[in-house]
């Protein structure tokens, strides 16, 4: 409101209300740019299509509930709040790269005991991440407790999807 009177103002405010508000526009852009490099980087590490397809899963699946969870509770978002899908992005890749480079160089080929092997690391990983983020909630900030809920809702579901659906999709689409 204060740019459509003066679109020179400045201030603490406006910073604060770009940080906490605004700056909503520009996610498109920043989140096609962090997918583009994530899906370039898991190809250099995995080399296939449908491998690179299967990494990504669990990132989107945890992505998607975080953000729908959010929108359906009706929490306002900010771009502070959107800060944390780096980390969830992060975690929710390695999580499913960490599974799918167990099963690739075991021997027997059993996805189920590449998830055993990898699973409780994975987990704690995903535990510790989501309980450090999950203390923001303590600090009654809105937009912060925003980052935490979509940390604690992304990572938790990329941990579940990794363990779940993962594996599944791994042995139909991906084959050694």
């Amino acid at each position: 409101e204060v740019l459509s009177v003066d679109p020179k103002a400045t201030g603490t405010l406006l910073v604060v209300d770009n940080l906490l508000v605004g700056g909503v526009d520009r996610l498109p852009f920043a989140m096609a740019a962090v997918l583009v490099s994530l899906v370039f980087i898991l190809w250099l590490d995995l080399g296939r299509g449908r491998a690179v397809l299967v990494a990504l899963v669990p990132l989107l699946v945890g992505s998607s509930v975080a953000i729908g969870v959010v929108i359906a509770a009706g929490m306002p978002i900010s771009i502070l709040m959107l800060s944390a899908f780096p980390l969830i992005f992060g975690i929710g890749i390695d999580d499913g790269v960490h599974i799918l480079h167990r099963w690739n160089e075991s021997e027997d080929g059993d996805v189920a005991r590449a998830v055993g092997a990898t699973g409780k690391a994975i987990l704690f990983t995903s535990v510790t991440t989501a309980l450090g983020f999950g203390i923001l909630f303590l600090l009654h900030h809105r937009g912060l407790a925003g980052m935490a809920t979509l940390v604690l809702l992304g990572v938790g579901t990329c941990f579940l999807t990794s363990v779940t659906l993962l594996p599944v999709l791994a042995r139909l689409v991906w084959k050694r």
